[in-house]
């Protein structure tokens, strides 16, 4: 899944439970509920191309909290929230794109292998797009 879905979700996650010590390990855990939908994700082996569509995820991420996190009372929560959601993805990154290897992150890289759900791009997308969309009206709510 996309950067931006798993953070929309861990930052609707927050705006509903304020209290962090529950929505930041709610959020965390997200990460990998999600990730067993349909999507459509960037393929690790495509790396230039990988990187790209990784960079315009993570500005289109940083855009979205700006506007949304920075208008609420929560902002802080909101804003731990998206990272506690995408944390596993980062805490892969540095496996995946400069093979570093340690064994917690390849038990890490091996879990998320396991529980992908990958569809082609137009399901997947839409997929995300309606995650994304129900994230945004709970956080416009």
């Amino acid at each position: 899944m996309l950067e931006t879905p798993h953070a929309l979700v861990g930052m609707a996650i927050a705006a509903t439970i304020p209290n962090p010590l529950i929505s930041l390990p709610l959020a965390f855990l997200s990460h990998f509920g999600v990730d067993m939908l349909p999507h459509w994700n960037w393929e690790p082996d495509a790396r230039p191309l990988s990187l790209l569509g990784i960079i315009l995820d993570l500005i289109l991420l940083e855009i979205l909290i700006g506007y949304l996190a920075f208008q609420s009372p929560l902002k802080l929560n909101l804003t731990a929230a998206a990272f506690f959601a995408i944390l596993p993805d980062l805490l892969e990154a540095p496996y995946i794109f400069f093979g570093h290897n340690n064994r917690f992150v390849k038990k890490l890289c091996d879990f998320q292998r396991r529980i992908q759900n990958r569809t082609p791009i137009l399901p997947g997308i839409i997929t995300q797009l309606l995650l994304s969309g129900l994230c945004l009206l709970i956080l416009k709510s």
